[in-house]
């Protein structure tokens, strides 16, 4: 499924509440379509008025952060180089003196640009991430 401005980036499934098992796939390309979409689906389903869409700006710092975030839950971690690039940041001038001592304790491995959270770090995770935060 293409659309005029790309590939879909996200679908909706609609289940319909008249027709067991009969669900309508919407593929959509931008995020404001996807939201729109789904509110619509919401007013039509009465069993989901009380579902709440809630769209937020994330700043360059709130971006960079999340990214860190999600990033270092991966098994892979994150490549802070390429961190860095894309949100035109030094990820490590910013915030390797708050995970230094993730490191020391054995939470946080670093090898070259690469940064990932250890079998320990994945236990205490909530502390590490709340550099970014």
């Amino acid at each position: 499924m293409r659309g005029a401005l790309g590939p879909p980036r996200a679908f909706l499934f609609h289940r319909h509440p008249e027709h067991a098992g009969y669900c309508t796939l919407v593929a959509v390309t931008r995020i404001v379509q996807y939201t729109q979409l789904l509110r619509g689906r919401i007013a039509q389903d009465h069993r989901c008025a009380a579902a709440a869409i809630e769209i937020q700006r994330l700043s360059p710092d709130q971006r960079l952060g999340d990214a860190l975030f999600t990033g270092l839950r991966l098994s892979a971690g994150v490549d802070l180089g390429a961190i860095g690039r894309r949100y035109g940041v030094d990820v490590w001038a910013r915030f390797g003196a708050e995970l230094e001592p993730f490191i020391q304790n054995g939470c946080l491995r670093q090898d070259g640009a690469r940064l990932w959270l250890t079998r320990r770090g994945m236990l205490l995770a909530n502390e590490v991430m709340a550099v970014f935060v």
